[in-house]
């Protein structure tokens, strides 16, 4: 069924729950909910491998996070980064033989990014990037 997760937020944050596979074009999303004033934000979420949960706010950075990752984090909840405004980059990696340490982002501000197990992501990112 699901785990019971929550979070805070001092702005009004919609939530995306998202299904995230390799080999999959685009990124589906499955549901969404929109919480009006800041506090305390409870949600149910399943954990599975290919579910991600991305918690927007105006003027700031989306941030999406792994939903075996929520789970994981005892009580008091997860904690919901602060961001800069911009926008996301967000890649899954397929598992290879060889799987580069690093990858980098070039535009208007070049990003160095390391595999955090199987995702890649930046935040922050201004437009064009």
């Amino acid at each position: 069924m699901g785990e019971r997760v929550e979070t805070a937020s001092r702005e009004p944050v919609t939530v995306e729950w998202i299904t995230f596979t390799p080999r999959e074009r685009g990124v589906p999303v499955v549901a969404r909910r929109t919480f009006e004033t800041g506090g305390r934000v409870r949600l149910w979420v399943a954990a599975s491998e290919s579910r991600y949960l991305r918690f927007m706010r105006p003027g700031l950075s989306p941030v999406t996070v792994a939903a075996t990752e929520l789970v994981a984090v005892a009580p008091p909840g997860w904690r919901l980064p602060d961001t800069p405004p911009g926008g996301e980059f967000i890649a899954r990696i397929e598992p290879a033989e060889v799987v580069p340490e690093r990858y980098q982002l070039r535009g208007p501000r070049a990003v160095d990014l390391r595999p955090k197990d199987d995702v890649i992501a930046a935040r922050g990112l201004p437009p064009s990037q």
